[in-house]
């Protein structure tokens, strides 16, 4: 009797540590990190408990734990660990003097080989992907591998918890150590009826609050939202605010079409020389902003959404058209009527970044993917292509964009650009790329050329203050100081209805200035 109340003693022992099954194999419950040094006297305690096997060949060492410890030298000699709870595990072991391997098996699963043991101990970690029962088979592959330590890491408890929290779009910040969701909503956004869509994990089987609620003052008293599995739950503190809104101006095109220069605080434009100057004509700028000059012309005024404002220091400067005879290699002191966001390079001569607007480096708003020439009455700009190869470009005159060219051409090739309608003009070209900067390293101009009969006809042309006068009949073209044509005409030409300004009157390649009162 006293034996059988023993075994049965034993056995209910057993039960209440670890997992037993009617197999006979038991499995160590892991609740906690174990480390289990693979000593002899400790794999027998194990052996005795029925959760550990070997085949009993040990060797005795120093290097990671000293005593006697599983020589793993082939695939006969195996030892298994049965545990359950079991995340993953990590293998201490020592390859001795070459590189050694382990192979390892879970269960019924294939058996898979470890990375080298070098001399030394080192560890590697493998995950069991089974939470339940499993059996772990670690054996050697060919030569000495020393078992040092098997340390066993239990699988996390799920608890519940909220995973995202997205509200009017937005996917708020979730803090699980604080218990604390934030959020930033667009300027202007009512937060009295905001319903947010919640996504839990965990296990967890619901939340409250649900629906509508109003956090319009969660930021200094927040909402609390709980969440639960129906015994364990977590509550989070949700405070929720709206952006103030920004005062941000990314672009603006003057009237005369140039494209200022946006640098931090300054904002840089240019206009040609006897000409008006230039008022806003379009902006790019933040949701709900406003772009205007000031009174004095100095500053830009952004207005936020909330009638703040925030000013720019203004340049808007004229510029002297070049008028002088070519051919001309750039050195970089043309900066008086090349006006560029960039900078001259000795090889790519005036250069053009590639256009791609990013924080760090603003090209396009920086002016850097642009430049302008304000050139004088010539007929055609040919220029040499710099260093970099070919680019792809887009072209404007007096702001109006060129069906030709479009691209740069190879390295130390040229491309023209056709001029004709005025007396001045405003050449722009911009980039069309997104890679790579492109540049120009000289120019030929060539100048229009009259003949002595133009010359004589349009010398008798004139302006009498209402009327352009003409004389002969011969053709006539008006151009806005632009460069737009507003008239042809044979016959005298009433400019009364036309806006004050100045006018370009062209016949053939002769043209004359008339300034509209």
């Amino acid at each position: 009797m006293e034996k059988h109340f023993t075994k049965l003693f034993f056995i209910t022992a057993v039960l209440m540590l670890n997992v037993f099954n009617f197999n006979g194999q038991v499995f160590k419950s892991i609740t906690s990190e174990l480390s289990f040094d693979c000593l002899k006297e400790n794999i027998d305690a194990a052996v005795e408990e029925n959760w550990v096997t070997f085949t009993n060949n040990y060797s005795t060492r120093k290097k990671c734990v000293e005593g006697a410890i599983p020589n793993l030298s082939s695939n006969e000699r195996i030892i298994t660990f049965n545990v359950s709870n079991c995340e993953s595990f990590t293998i201490t072991g020592d390859g001795n003097k070459e590189e050694r391997f382990l192979s390892v098996k879970i269960n019924d699963g294939t058996a898979f080989e470890t990375e080298s043991w070098p001399n030394g101990c080192s560890t590697q970690t493998f995950s069991t992907e089974n939470t339940g029962d499993i059996t772990i088979s670690i054996s050697g592959v060919e030569g000495s591998v020393y078992l040092a330590n098997v340390t066993f890491t239990p699988a996390t408890i799920a608890s519940p918890i909220i995973t995202d929290f997205v509200i009017d779009g937005v996917s708020a910040i979730i803090n699980q150590d604080a218990g604390t969701i934030t959020a930033q909503l667009p300027y202007g956004t009512n937060l009295s009826a905001l319903t947010p869509i919640v996504t839990t994990a965990g296990g967890a089987t619901e939340y409250t609050p649900v629906g509508a609620q109003d956090f319009t003052n969660s930021d200094a008293t927040p909402i609390e939202y709980t969440v639960t599995d129906g015994t364990n739950s977590k509550t989070y503190k949700v405070s929720l605010t709206t952006a103030i809104p920004l005062k941000e101006v990314t672009e603006i095109i003057f009237s005369n079409s140039f494209n200022a220069f946006i640098n931090g605080e300054t904002v840089t434009a240019y206009y040609l020389e006897g000409t008006d100057k230039p008022t806003i004509q379009s902006f790019e700028a933040s949701d709900g902003a406003t772009v205007s000059l000031s009174a004095d012309g100095t500053k830009v005024i952004v207005t936020g959404a909330d009638n703040t404002t925030r000013e720019l220091t203004l340049t808007l400067e004229p510029v002297t058209p070049f008028a002088a005879t070519t051919p001309l290699t750039f050195d970089g002191s043309e900066g008086n009527w090349i006006k560029t966001g960039y900078s001259y390079d000795t090889e790519k001569g005036w250069r053009f970044a590639k256009a791609i607007e990013e924080e760090t480096n603003k090209r396009i708003s920086e002016g850097k993917t642009r430049l302008y020439f304000f050139v004088g009455n010539y007929n055609k700009l040919t220029f040499t292509s710099g260093s970099g190869g070919n680019r792809a470009i887009k072209v404007f005159i007096n702001g109006v964009e060129q069906t030709s060219p479009t691209e740069t051409g190879a390295s130390g090739t040229s491309f023209s650009i056709s001029l004709s309608g005025a007396t001045s003009y405003m050449v722009e070209i911009r980039s069309n790329q997104t890679s790579g900067d492109g540049g120009v390293t000289a120019l030929v101009a060539e100048p229009e050329v009259i003949s002595s009969i133009e010359k004589s006809h349009i010398s008798n042309v004139f302006y009498d203050g209402t009327t352009i006068q003409n004389p002969n009949f011969i053709q006539l073209r008006v151009y806005d100081i632009s460069g737009r044509l507003i008239i042809t005409s044979s016959k005298d030409i009433d400019m009364s209805h036309c806006q004050k300004g100045i006018y370009i009157i062209k016949s053939g390649l002769r043209a004359k200035k008339i300034n509209v009162r």
